[in-house]
């Protein structure tokens, strides 16, 4: 993932919605399915499809440390020449 953009007012909470860009600048809707900000985590479907758990842990002022689960059986994978 490249970017993400939250529609509207950009709240980041369940049911927003918005833009993903991936690597390879192909652009795909998502949903945020569950949000926990105190936790800060949060899981979503990309292009309608259940994509992954994700965490951010803060390592310190400008840094930090982004997490998650992909679902049971969902594979993917970068492929180079």
């Amino acid at each position: 993932m490249r970017r993400a953009e939250v529609d509207g007012d950009g709240e980041f909470e369940t049911g927003a919605t918005g833009v993903v860009t991936t690597v390879v600048a192909v652009r795909l809707p998502f949903e945020i399915t569950a949000c926990d900000r105190e936790s800060m985590r949060w899981a979503w479907k990309v292009a309608g499809v259940p994509a992954s758990d994700q965490t951010v842990q803060a390592l310190g002022p400008t840094r930090s440390l982004v997490g998650g689960t992909v679902p049971r059986g969902l594979r993917f994978g970068l492929a180079a020449s």
